[in-house]
Formats: C-alpha cells, sequence, structure tokens
C-alpha cells in the first residue's frame, strides 16, 4: 500500500458552516503520521545542534529592548536573573529564533496561552475530582511541533529552579 500525505489543513479550509468536510479516516490519520515521522524521525527530537550562523542570544534579547522603557529594562533582566525558568520566560525571541530553524511537520495546533508551565495546574471539577488542565485562554494557531518544544522546554528550567538535574 503506497502512503499518501494528508494536507491537514485542507481538512479545515475547505469546511464552510453549511458543508461537511472530508475527515481522514483513523487509518489515512495513522498513514500520514508515519510520513511524518519518517520526515522528522523520533531521534531527531531532543537533541541540541549549535547552528553555524545561530544568532547571538544576548543580541536577540537586546534587540527586543527596542522600543522598551528604558527604565523598565533593567527590572525586565533583574527578573530574568532569578531562575532559570524565569529567564526562560523573558527569552521568548531566542527561544523563537531556535524553533524556527526546526524541521516542519506541517501540523497545526490550536494553543492556549504561551505554553509555559505556568499556564497549566491542578482544577477541582463538580465531582469533587481534581484535573490537570490549561488555564490561560489567549488562543493562537501555531505548529504542532513547535508548540510541543514550547512546553517541553519550560520542564527544563523549572526542573533546575527547583534543584533537580532533569534527564
Amino acid at each position: 500500500m503506497k502512503l499518501q500525505s494528508i494536507d491537514m489543513n485542507q481538512v479545515t479550509r475547505t469546511a464552510s458552516p453549511h458543508s461537511v468536510a472530508h475527515m481522514p479516516s483513523p487509518d489515512e490519520r495513522k498513514a500520514a503520521g508515519r510520513l511524518l515521522r519518517e520526515k522528522v524521525p523520533r531521534k531527531q527530537q531532543g537533541k541540541w545542534k549549535d547552528v553555524n550562523g545561530r544568532p547571538n542570544p544576548i543580541d536577540i534579547l537586546q534587540k527586543s529592548d527596542a522600543g522598551r522603557l528604558k527604565r523598565l529594562v533593567a527590572i525586565r533582566y533583574g527578573r530574568m536573573l532569578q531562575s532559570p525558568f524565569a529567564f526562560y520566560r523573558g527569552a521568548a525571541g531566542v527561544m523563537a529564533s531556535d524553533l524556527a530553524r526546526l524541521p516542519i511537520t506541517g501540523l497545526n495546533v490550536q494553543a492556549c496561552g504561551d505554553c509555559h508551565l505556568m499556564n497549566f495546574g491542578g482544577f477541582a471539577t463538580p465531582e469533587r475530582n481534581v484535573i490537570f488542565d490549561i488555564n490561560d485562554f489567549p488562543r493562537a494557531l501555531g505548529m504542532g511541533r513547535q508548540t510541543a518544544c514550547c512546553i517541553c522546554r519550560a520542564c527544563r528550567p523549572s526542573e533546575w529552579s527547583i534543584g533537580q538535574p532533569g534527564t
């Protein structure tokens, strides 16, 4: 059986309130996932390779200061110095620069919040259960792999902040 790529963007783009969009079957989605896995193997995920020509993170941070009130820039950097997690939250431009160099799978997700650990938490349900869910609700259409990387990258500095070495 020859596997064909499914353009998941077409699923939503062709739909209108008065038509039924073609939803790929579970087998079609599985086949599309296998094709994507060939493009971006699991073993490539999570490996850091310094890239020639990578912008200096300090330069990225300084460029992000443009348009900010000068008297608040020092406060921003002071807050970023408090912990690796605080630095991560204040250095979104550095992370975006690094993520822009990753392979793109073509999968888009509807994400809530800005994908860091402070936007998740435990909540009580009416049934008196505790659930883990997101607590920041601005919507953004993003690339699936990059969104997942944002969440995962938030875990490591959080581990460091509480004295855990991470894995």
